[in-house]
């Protein structure tokens, strides 16, 4: 029994003796506080190079602007403002006209289903009016495809309007 405690104090002591010789965190940061920094450190950013990107160079260097007059600049501008707010006219004109286009998609599609259901209901409609009833289900059928196919091309159209004002730096919903 006595060697056993002899040998656990030997251990506590080479246990205090290990932590003792390691360095906490604090003494690490007090001691990388106290080294000297350097003075004369250059801290670089884009602005201190040049930009040479083609992009850029297009931008401040367009060909026949030294040429244009003021007048002729303000002109352009006008012109520019103008084009842009054309642009921005048809596309909210086109939205109106997709939401106009889907307002009746869905109106034909409640209408056909209220007929069906009146249909489906009087066993003998169905009995008397069978070959009325289908040539009206086609020609709905057909009417509600070609809404539907008018509604793809208007957003398509929308959709080009829209990457084209984005090239112009307009900004669209």
């Amino acid at each position: 029994m006595k060697s056993g405690i002899r040998i656990l104090a030997i251990l506590v002591a080479l246990a205090a003796a290990a932590c003792a010789q390691t360095p906490s965190i604090a003494d690490l940061a007090r001691q990388q506080r106290a080294k000297p920094k350097p003075k004369n450190v250059k801290v670089w950013t884009n602005a201190d190079f040049p930009d040479t990107s083609p992009a850029k160079k297009a931008e401040t260097e367009k060909p026949g602007e030294a040429a244009k007059t003021p007048e002729e600049k303000k002109d352009a501008a006008a012109e520019k403002e103008k084009a842009l707010a054309e642009l921005q006219k048809h596309i909210t004109d086109q939205q109106a006209e997709i939401a106009k286009l889907e307002k009746e998609i869905s109106t034909l599609e409640t209408q056909q289903q209220d007929r069906a259901t009146a249909y489906y209901a009087d066993v003998g409609t169905r009995l008397r009016d069978n070959t009325k009833w289908m040539e009206a289900q086609q020609k709905n059928d057909k009417e509600l495809a070609d809404k539907k196919k008018a509604l793809a091309d208007a957003q398509n159209k929308l959709s080009d309007m829209q990457e084209q004002a984005r090239k112009a730096g307009i900004r669209t919903p």
